[in-house]
């Protein structure tokens, strides 16, 4: 009875899976360079990668089915797609093992290390689908060396920008967030998505020179908000740079041969998306810090209140006793009751005025 609901929630989880890769894919497909397969950036893989380290690496199926949708309508057969997808479904689950063994599964980064270790496994692990599909782009399209390189390059590059844009992005976003969203926290957010779009039409519009304008605002949202909108301010940036770059043909970026003018995309990227996510890893980690202290520091003061107090209750030859701010008594120590004479359950609780005469008291 148990086993056709699972095989009915693998098979959702696998038809899922595809259709987030091939809409993924579909969405930067047009930016591809010739023969069309290889795209200067692809969230897909990132799609991939996440999909892999939350639902383990028996959904590789998902992947190789939305890659061979993906790429199916761009070649004469099936062949080369088959191929493809073999290459993108390897890829995903060797770097979704290589960041399970070192750092788990990052729905949030909980120090700068992981996110080193974050980039460098995706920069790694993005080597493997381009050199997978070397094979078929050489037989199926006859590329020149030099073309086949170009289309390696540019593989590359898309499958470890995706990585890095995509995963991070879709794994912060599957978890609950981290921002209390009061109406001032809204309205910061929207002048902040206003002054990030803006920047962003400044800076890949012109020069070289403009792109430190977007630099502070990555580094308020880390500062102000969680991994997930770090991550999401990241993105928009790196899609508006993107797009300004390969379909405008304008910009800091946008510069003759192709080659060049990707490894800058690739360089600007990288950059930002280590930048934002080492923030955010950081701020959490001394916010982490920060609580361990404090609660340290309530522990010790929790402690010496209580080694006080028993080194006053143990004093039988003096009456100490404590009284609240409205002038009752909080405590009352053996020595109290030897000479005043009253038990602790019997005054502790009651007012001070019990110990003078009425005329004292007047």
């Amino acid at each position: 009875m148990l086993a056709a609901p699972r095989s009915l929630l693998y098979a959702a989880q696998i038809g899922l899976l595809a259709a987030a890769y091939w809409a993924a894919a579909r969405f930067t497909l047009p930016l591809a360079i010739p023969p069309g397969y290889a795209s200067p950036i692809w969230p897909a893989a990132g799609v991939a990668l996440a999909g892999l380290l939350m639902l383990g690496p028996r959904a590789w199926p998902g992947i190789w089915l939305g890659s061979l949708l993906a790429n199916v309508a761009v070649a004469a057969s099936v062949l080369v797609p088959a191929l493809i997808a073999t290459g993108s479904a390897l890829q995903a689950v060797a770097a979704a093992a290589l960041i399970r063994r070192l750092i788990g599964v990052p729905y949030r980064f909980e120090s700068a290390k992981e996110v080193v270790q974050f980039v460098g496994a995706a920069a790694l692990c993005a080597s493997i689908a381009p050199t997978f599909a070397l094979l078929p782009l050489a037989l199926g399209h006859e590329l020149a060396p030099g073309e086949l390189f170009l289309n390696w390059w540019t593989w590359w590059q898309g499958d470890a920008s995706g990585m890095l844009l995509a995963a991070p992005l879709v794994l912060s976003w599957s978890v609950p967030g981290t921002v209390a969203w009061t109406p001032r926290k809204v309205l910061e957010a929207l002048v902040l998505a206003a002054l990030l779009v803006s920047a962003s039409q400044i800076v890949f519009t012109g020069d070289l020179g403009r792109t430190f304008l977007v630099v502070p605002l990555i580094v308020w949202v880390a500062f102000r908000f969680g991994q997930r909108e770090t991550a999401t301010a990241v993105a928009a940036v790196c899609l508006i740079a993107l797009w300004y770059t390969v379909r405008r043909g304008v910009g800091p970026f946008a510069i003759h041969p192709l080659d060049e003018s990707l490894l800058l995309l690739m360089l600007f990227v990288a950059t930002m998306v280590t930048t934002g996510l080492m923030l955010s890893a950081v701020l959490r980690q001394l916010e982490r810090a920060t609580l361990a202290a404090r609660r340290r520091a309530e522990g010790m003061l929790l402690e010496s209140e209580r080694r006080f107090r028993l080194m006053v209750e143990s004093v039988v030859d003096y009456a100490i006793f404590g009284l609240d701010a409205d002038g009752r008594v909080a405590s009352w120590n053996a020595g109290a009751e030897r000479i005043l004479g009253y038990r602790a359950d019997e005054i502790v609780g009651g007012q001070l005025a019990r110990f003078y005469l009425p005329d004292d008291i007047a």
